[in-house]
């Protein structure tokens, strides 16, 4: 990284230290280590309003409660504080949706190595509108990535940002 002047060693998008629930990230390089407010990062923030998912996203056939190929389905459980506040957890509280007969079997070879309660399918549709429906596509996106590969990178994020509160130094 030329900021942080080393290779960087690791970077978490959504990295759990940085406040579970909370979005930000964290690049660790030999000597340093440092946080990424995702309120004000103009990727960061742009990625949590949908902004600047791949396309196939906004039209994903896997999002609904009926047509889910997948084993196992796993996510973040949104709303757990409101439904269950005794489970709630500073750090995240993730749904396991088991959605054929293997995966029952496999969630039931691993069930002893951690802490789970069983809910209504309502419960965790309920907050979690990515497992119902695709993401609804911002107008931004069809725009979002112009000039990136010939803009200098303080005038490429001045214009794509202009419309939020970000400082770029």
């Amino acid at each position: 990284s030329q900021r942080l002047r080393e290779p960087v060693l690791y970077y978490g998008f959504r990295d759990k230290d940085v406040g579970g629930w909370t979005c930000g990230g964290k690049t660790k390089t030999k000597t340093k280590t440092k946080i990424v407010n995702g309120a004000i990062d103009p990727y960061y923030s742009s990625f949590m309003r949908g902004e600047t998912y791949r396309h196939s996203c906004y039209s994903c056939p896997y999002t609904s409660v009926k047509n889910r190929p997948a084993d196992i389905t796993m996510g973040d459980f949104w709303g757990v504080e409101f439904l269950y506040p005794q489970f709630n957890r500073k750090d995240g509280v993730s749904c396991c949706v088991v959605n054929t007969a293997k995966g029952q079997k496999i969630f039931d070879s691993v069930k002893d190595k951690f802490e789970y309660i069983e809910v209504s399918e309502d419960s965790i549709w309920r907050y979690n509108e990515q497992l119902k429906n695709p993401t609804h596509k911002p107008k931004k996106r069809t725009s979002i990535y112009e000039g990136i590969d010939t803009l200098p990178l303080n005038t490429f994020i001045a214009k794509l940002y202009a419309p939020y509160p970000v400082r770029v130094k």
